[in-house]
């Protein structure tokens, strides 16, 4: 006898077996759990740059609350895990003991876990089943500035620390889940976010190859003159110890410069790589100083950025002065 194909109905409720009958989707969802002992998860990893404070995980909490109020839940709990940027972490048994949680603290929060454990009622099979629920909120200002500001590190953050947050949800009924996954994934995309910067973020995107450009033009800059000049002698003019006066001046100050140039690109370089788009979490005042600490750091590399460019084109323009004057040598 060949394996049952389901297919479901229009209803989308029940699912319709090879003899004919029907059976309601959760069943079999509680079946396949029943046999294979695994359980379904929904999980999202969170890129916003949010700014949460202790309101918006509140927030958070009552509308969790409200959805298990939709359902026939018959007891749950929920702890709150908050890790410190001093390797210190605090366990809540509940969330009341979490809303006591002392503000006036100086050391800042890098992560808040919220987990959910909830025991449901299905309706189709009768028997309880349980859920979990895992919500991970990350402050990226709180890590950068335990981490330190290591431009080898920021290179890897910009990609370790794209993800601010996390949830997951383990469950049977996928249609518990489902509402669970769009009420906390509104959540996310509710809170406050900082402003977006399209340029910043091309000009991070291809911050390893200033050095390169930086040189390039520098080089350019230096060595067009130098080659219309020595285009414009005759042959009768030339004079051995002339040319290599010329050639040697002229082929170090393009190395200087070029050097100089590139130097000046790495500097560029490491100073956008520095910038870190502000997501953080708001709670305690360790939280507000980090928060302080960060937009300083990078209002200070924006300044170094810029500083940077004037730099090459100072130099770019010296350059080519002096190339110029170099030719004039006799």
């Amino acid at each position: 006898m060949s394996d049952p194909k389901a297919i479901l109905d229009n209803r989308q409720e029940n699912i319709q077996l090879s003899n004919g009958s029907l059976v309601p989707f959760q069943v079999v969802q509680d079946v396949y759990n029943e046999v294979t002992g695994k359980k379904e998860t929904l999980s999202k990893n969170v890129s916003v740059n949010h700014q949460a404070t202790m309101s918006d995980i509140i927030q958070l909490n009552n509308i969790i609350e409200q959805i298990f109020e939709q359902y026939a839940v018959q007891s749950s709990n929920v702890s709150v895990t908050v890790y410190h940027t001093d390797d210190r972490k605090e366990v809540f048994s509940s969330f009341d003991r979490f809303q006591l949680f002392d503000s006036t603290g100086i050391c800042p929060i890098e992560n808040v876990n919220i987990e959910y454990n909830f025991l449901m009622l299905l309706p189709k099979s009768r028997e309880s089943k349980l859920y979990k629920i895992s919500v991970h909120i990350h402050s990226r200002a709180a890590i950068i500035r335990k981490e330190g500001t290591d431009p080898a590190y920021m290179i890897i953050a910009r990609f370790a620390l794209s993800s601010t947050g996390r949830f997951s949800i383990e469950y049977v009924d996928y249609a518990v889940a489902s509402t669970v996954y769009a009420a906390i994934d509104k959540w996310f995309e509710g809170l406050s976010v900082g402003p977006k910067s399209p340029v910043r973020n091309f000009f991070q995107r291809y911050s390893h190859l200033l050095p390169f450009i930086f040189s390039t033009i520098t080089t350019a800059c230096c060595g067009i003159p130098m080659i219309f000049l020595a285009l414009q002698w005759s042959l009768s003019e030339i004079d051995l110890k002339h040319v290599a006066v010329w050639g040697l001046s002229s082929f170090l100050m393009i190395t200087i410069a070029s050097k100089t140039a590139w130097q000046v690109g790495r500097m560029t370089e490491t100073s956008l790589d520095r910038i870190a788009p502000m997501s953080f979490l708001n709670i305690n005042k360790g939280d507000k100083r980090v928060i302080k600490e960060v937009e300083a750091m990078n209002r200070s590399n924006v300044i170094w950025a810029f500083g940077g460019i004037l730099i090459t084109i100072i130099l770019n323009v010296f350059s080519n002065y002096a190339s110029s004057f170099i030719g004039l040598i006799d």
